[in-house]
């Protein structure tokens, strides 16, 4: 967690004040729960197993331009040969 906060102090993303890291005008926008703008309500999902390890997977998925997930595409069939579920229409 220390890394992680030297990190974005070096950013200008926190600020300091003493021993106590704080939030910049910029960073509270996103990262204060009163905010109209925070992204707290995305981190329980941002955080889920599926969502880490595609993201440890992405230099796999990138440069064959495709997914690193065993999951098929919407349409395509599963391993037991039953059609994955299609995607919605807006």
């Amino acid at each position: 967690m220390r890394i992680l906060c030297i990190s974005l102090l070096a950013r200008g993303l926190l600020d300091k004040q003493g021993d106590l890291c704080c939030h910049t005008p910029t960073s509270a926008v996103f990262l204060d729960p009163r905010s109209p703008a925070t992204m707290a309500p995305a981190l329980p999902f941002l955080m889920t197993d599926k969502m880490l390890l595609s993201s440890r997977l992405m230099t796999e998925a990138i440069p064959p331009n495709r997914t690193a997930l065993t999951e098929p595409s919407p349409g395509k069939k599963l391993p037991n040969g039953s059609p994955s579920p299609k995607p919605c229409n807006p």
